[in-house]
């Protein structure tokens, strides 16, 4: 029995915390990553088995229409698995066995990057986390320092100018000295870092001056070197400035952008969910074409959220590495939907990249 309990608290880690665990690494990444941290051990838990139960049930309904395998097949298996471990007795062994738990791990830890990354990449692409505030990420610093904050609908309501771009961020920092007395550094914000705990930790920032009464002019006297390093524990508050540029033209260029974005996003969705209930003959088939066709459609926003990066000068460099590997996905995941619907079968396609490789020749 003690052995059974041990056999059957393994077999939860590995199939529902993983899973959940791997989902909420690549959903906060980047500039939220310390969001991973956050929370109470068991919130922390309770959203890994959550998302675990979402990943898994998405994995075998998959992984069994695409093997042909039953449910009650599994069901049995793992059954008289279970059974011959609790009776100390020596499981028949098979090759096949080992071959599908292989697969079944490697399906279910794709599943869950790509559908981590596929919603982290949405809600940026969208902007869902800045127009709505229940898929905000805790980072609020981010907002405030890049310029997002802007696009918050009461910081709409409150400026008096629209259509614009923030070229750069400029801070006032006012700092205690250890004698009690305090000094006011400016400069332009150039990286910051937090905390495990998501709190502000360190401020970088480069062009510092700092404020001198010995100066007549403007009382900012240039500090010699290339980065100014500020702690936070020492910061008593923080001033932000925006160097921003009026584009007239942005609001017609965003309209033609948007609605031609999203007649291609409803009729992308209509693929999507539409087609394969026309299509696939069965009710499997016509349920795992959809999902496998919304993970793509997930995947190729993201690749467009990499393509249309900011184009700031501090922007980070387009991974066009990363983006190559995931259209190659985002294929990948579109034939098999065909496979799946019965409208084309792997043999025709690897008969295409042959032809191709003969002609590329």
């Amino acid at each position: 029995m003690d052995f059974g309990l041990t056999l059957f608290g393994v077999m939860c880690v590995i199939t529902l915390i993983l899973p959940g665990l791997l989902f909420k690494r690549f959903y906060y990444q980047g500039k939220f990553s310390k969001q991973f941290y956050e929370g109470l051990f068991t919130d922390r838990l309770l959203t890994y088995i959550l998302w675990g139960l979402t990943i898994q049930l998405i994995t075998i309904v998959s992984y069994c229409w695409f093997f042909e395998i039953k449910a009650k097949d599994i069901y049995e298996e793992i059954n008289t698995f279970y059974n011959n471990f609790s009776n100390e007795k020596i499981p028949e062994f098979k090759f096949s066995y080992i071959r599908h738990m292989l697969l079944y791990l490697f399906a279910t830890t794709l599943t869950a990057l790509a559908l981590g990354l596929g919603l982290h990449l949405l809600v940026r692409f969208l902007k869902i986390d800045i127009k709505t505030s229940v898929f905000r990420f805790s980072n609020n610093w981010h907002y405030y320092f890049s310029g997002e904050s802007l696009d918050f609908r009461e910081f709409k309501n409150a400026l008096q100018f629209q259509n614009i771009k923030v070229i750069s961020t400029e801070v006032d920092i006012v700092v205690k000295n250890d004698d009690g007395r305090s000094n006011m550094f400016s400069g332009t914000l150039t990286q910051y870092s937090l905390a495990r705990n998501g709190d502000l930790q360190t401020i970088y920032i480069t062009q510092a001056k700092r404020f001198s009464k010995s100066t007549p002019s403007g009382y900012l006297k240039p500090i010699p070197g290339d980065c100014f390093i500020i702690p936070y524990n020492n910061i008593l508050n923080i001033n932000v400035r925006y160097n921003i540029a009026i584009n007239p033209n942005k609001r017609i260029i965003k309209i033609i952008l948007l609605g031609t974005f999203t007649a291609l996003t409803i009729l992308s969705v209509f693929f999507a969910i539409i087609y394969p209930w026309f299509v696939a003959p069965t009710f499997w088939k016509k349920l795992i074409s959809c999902v496998v066709f919304l993970i793509s459609w997930f995947n190729a926003m993201g690749i467009m959220l990499s393509i249309t990066a900011n184009d700031r000068k501090d922007a980070p460099i387009k991974n066009w590495i990363g983006i190559t590997a995931a259209l190659i996905f985002v294929i990948f995941l579109v034939l098999l939907g065909l496979v799946i619907i019965g409208k084309t079968n792997w043999t025709d396609i690897f008969e295409t990249m042959k032809l191709w490789n003969h002609f590329s020749n």
